[in-house]
């Protein structure tokens, strides 16, 4: 507002007259005026702050939700490759069991067909 809106403010005593400011009263009514433009200026801040760290807190917040998808995840895959080398542990112990059982088997009947050749050679 000017100096000239000013100084016909409405007086709230009377409503049907204007009241004349001397220059100290449109002074502090021109500090006043100020003041609120500062404060509505850091209110405005303040509140673009706090939207600005509401959107900070909901992008972290989205990253760590990412993360703990990605940790479980991993975590699945791991108890699969655990499983896996488990199942081809046994497996390989299995078969190291039966080739022990057949190299057993081969050598026994190779003695015993040898054996046999033998005795009827020397018949």
């Amino acid at each position: 507002m000017s100096l000239t809106q000013l100084s016909a403010q409405q007086s709230k005593e009377k409503s049907d007259t204007s009241k004349c400011y001397n220059l100290a009263e449109l002074q502090k009514l021109a500090a006043i005026l100020t003041d609120c433009e500062a404060c509505d200026t850091l209110l405005n801040v303040a509140y673009f702050k706090i939207k600005n760290r509401e959107e900070l807190i909901k992008e972290k917040q989205d990253e760590i939700y990412h993360l703990n998808n990605q940790h479980f995840l991993k975590d699945q895959i791991i108890k699969v490759k655990d499983s896996t080398i488990e199942s081809l542990t046994n497996d390989v112990e299995s078969l190291t069991t039966q080739r022990t059982f057949l190299t057993i088997g081969w050598g026994s009947t190779t003695v015993l067909l040898g054996g046999l050749l033998f005795l009827s050679i020397m018949r």
